[in-house]
């Protein structure tokens, strides 16, 4: 919201640091608005031949959270344009208090709704992310759909112009992913739309390939929040489903790292460090690393966390015995590989995938096997369906 106001009696130069601090917190009492939501953006020198004295002329603008907000702040404005009585009360106190003259009189103009400009937020000046992921909540209380659509929209992209310069520290890169989450969760029964979709894929981007503790609760936050932007893509926007699987593959990324260096500085003989898990309703994630041999992967099977996904133990000998080994275990609710070549969605219903491959990122090839790998997927209903399981791909070694 933008306006001005031209006050008589005052000039540029003695509209000094203390009258600008004097006319926002007037403006701000008679507007019922914090004074950190009025900006000064403009000081001139006017005439004004029928106040029979020169004046200065101000130009500010008001920040509004949302559609309603403006609707109701332009009217505000209006009245104070009419009968600026109280307006100009408050200002002369506040002028007085700091030892400057009082003015003789004021025009406000007629407030303009501006085109809306986000700005950056600065992820960095946050000190607890718990206080601001509920402040970003609660503001979403009372908006309408339409509200609130506008309002994870400019906070999405605060966030993606914040993050775009890279270089988060990790307190940052996870105060950026828990506001990614309070944000697109806030309103649970709005979908997000396809660019603000883009801005929170952008910003968990930024922040998985950030220093972050991987093996954290920052997985599972990023998690979280990737769950709800693939469930408001769904298949109407496959390449934020891609987008959705690149971001996974670069936390199991870092947790193959992380997990690696924990092992190297294990005794030997001592038991390898409990994998990487992240778990949400639409995407489970497992990421291990084993000594050369793999002895977890021929003892014990490997499951999904909070899903019946189940692979058996493999055969000893499938696996190198000169090569440590990193095993990705995904099993997600939906297809990343987004629409087919030819042309519409995927029909799969979702996607299990393992993998095995070296400290370099290199795929270790499982092939020649004698005995099968067993695995067991968890069941994918479909309406009418009541025997069958649907959706099912199985890929040929190598895996």
């Amino acid at each position: 919201m933008r306006s001005s106001a031209t006050l008589a009696g005052l000039t540029v130069s003695t509209f000094s640091a203390s009258a600008k601090t004097a006319f926002v917190g007037a403006m701000s009492a008679t507007l019922g608005v914090s004074s950190s939501a009025i900006n000064i953006t403009g000081v001139t020198n006017v005439a004004r031949r029928h106040l029979l004295q020169s004046g200065v002329a101000v130009a500010f603008t008001v920040e509004v959270a949302s559609s309603s907000a403006a609707t109701s702040m332009a009217s505000t404005i209006s009245s104070v344009a009419s009968n600026p009585t109280a307006f100009v009360s408050a200002l002369n106190s506040g002028l007085t208090a700091s030892g400057l003259p009082v003015i003789s009189g004021v025009t406000v103009t007629q407030p303009v709704v501006a085109a809306p400009v986000v700005a950056p937020i600065n992820v960095t000046s946050i000190t607890n992310a718990s206080a601001a992921a509920q402040a970003v909540t609660a503001s979403f209380n009372n908006l309408t759909t339409a509200e609130a659509t506008l309002q994870q929209a400019a906070l999405l992209n605060g966030l993606e112009s914040g993050a775009a310069a890279g270089n988060l520290s990790a307190t940052a890169a996870d105060t950026a992913a828990s506001l990614v989450l309070a944000v697109v969760s806030a309103t649970p029964n709005v979908t997000l739309s396809v660019k603000s979709q883009s801005a929170a894929l952008n910003v968990l981007a930024q922040v998985a390939s950030a220093p972050i503790n991987s093996t954290g609760a920052v997985a599972q936050t990023i998690t979280e929040a990737l769950s709800l932007v693939a469930s408001s893509a769904g298949e109407s926007n496959p390449a934020a489903l891609v987008q959705v699987q690149n971001v996974i593959n670069s936390i199991a990324s870092s947790q193959a790292t992380s997990l690696a260096a924990s092992l190297a500085v294990l005794p030997p003989g001592a038991p390898p460090p409990a994998p990487a898990v992240t778990n949400s309703p639409t995407i489970q994630a497992l990421v291990q690393v084993d000594p050369p041999g793999g002895s977890r992967l021929t003892s014990m099977p490997l499951t999904a966390p909070g899903l019946l996904s189940t692979f058996q133990p493999i055969l000893a000998g499938l696996l190198p015995k000169n090569s440590t080994i990193v095993t990705q275990f995904f099993s997600l609710a939906f297809d990343p590989n987004g629409a087919s070549t030819v042309g519409g969605p995927s029909n799969n219903s979702g996607v299990t995938r393992l993998a095995f491959s070296d400290l370099a990122g290199s795929t270790i090839p499982v092939a020649n096997v004698s005995t099968p790998i067993v695995f067991t997927l968890l069941r994918v209903s479909t309406p009418g369906d009541t025997d069958n399981c649907v959706g099912f791909r199985v890929a040929r070694a190598p895996l």
